[in-house]
């Protein structure tokens, strides 16, 4: 025991120095069965038994599919083309700015013999899938129907993955992977207790051992916050970091630099 507390300390040690702090800033209270994040536009996405809903203010949206059961996971990167991922049934479905069904992909249907794991938005009519039968990442265009393979397989256990346009980072129990869309690996960090990755447009952060690590420049750099119960309901957008815990409270977090 005392070994792997002094291991611990060491590997906590080896972490940048905190340069971002986040303070709270608000505190919203709702019932959701999943909270998937903020957009630019301030729409909040979370949901409620199997009904994706879209809340500005008094404004709601709402998209169901009764076919597809539960979701699983929601990317809201790009607000006009919104990635839904239904893992039981294979399936992911393109929904616009409206909710209204755009494209849906079942990918046990359509010749591609992919178990996804996985799914987030990429660039134009691309999508990032994780697929479990090969264990590796593609870039699926579900225009052209054509996928091109990431980097090479992973064999350890995957547990997260984040995209923006133009990356996708991968959380495995060992390390990150960062590719690029042209296939390459741009970075694999060491990374073992990770929970769940943390991504906007521009920042990607991981949730470990009850504290968050901001990714910059190959290294893991703690940021202060005045909490440490993180919830599988961590979204970041614009320098506000939302937590929703315990499924009825969302805390609103807001950047500060540090001198």
């Amino acid at each position: 025991m005392r070994f792997f507390f002094i291991l611990f300390l060491f590997s906590i040690a080896n972490y940048g120095q905190s340069t971002v702090s986040y303070l709270k800033k608000d505190s919203l209270n709702f019932k959701a069965s999943a909270f998937y994040g903020v957009d630019d536009f301030e729409n909040f996405y979370y949901s409620q038994g199997n009904t994706l809903i879209k809340q500005q203010k008094q404004t709601i949206t709402s998209y169901n599919n009764i076919l597809l059961d539960s979701i699983s996971s929601v990317d809201i990167l790009n607000p006009l083309r919104i990635t839904v991922l239904y893992k039981k049934f294979n399936t992911v479905v393109i929904l616009d700015n409206a909710l209204n069904e755009f494209y849906k992909i079942n990918f046990s249907l359509n010749g591609s013999f992919k178990n996804i794991q996985f799914a987030t938005t990429g660039s134009s009519q691309n999508i990032w899938v994780f697929d479990t039968n090969t264990q590796q990442l593609e870039l699926y265009n579900y225009q052209t129907e054509q996928s091109t393979k990431i980097g090479f397989p992973i064999h350890e256990k995957v547990l997260d993955m984040k995209s923006n346009y133009n990356f996708c980072w991968v959380l495995s129990d060992k390390f990150i992977y960062q590719y690029n869309t042209y296939g390459s690996l741009l970075t694999k960090i060491p990374c073992t207790n990770g929970k769940l990755l943390i991504s906007d447009k521009k920042d990607i952060m991981v949730v470990v051992n009850n504290q968050i690590l901001q990714l910059n420049n190959s290294e893991l750099t703690p940021i202060n916050i005045d909490t440490d119960n993180f919830s599988e309901y961590v979204s970041l957008n614009r320098d506000n970091l939302y937590i929703y815990q315990e499924k009825k409270q969302l805390r609103v977090y807001s950047k500060q630099n540090n001198k």
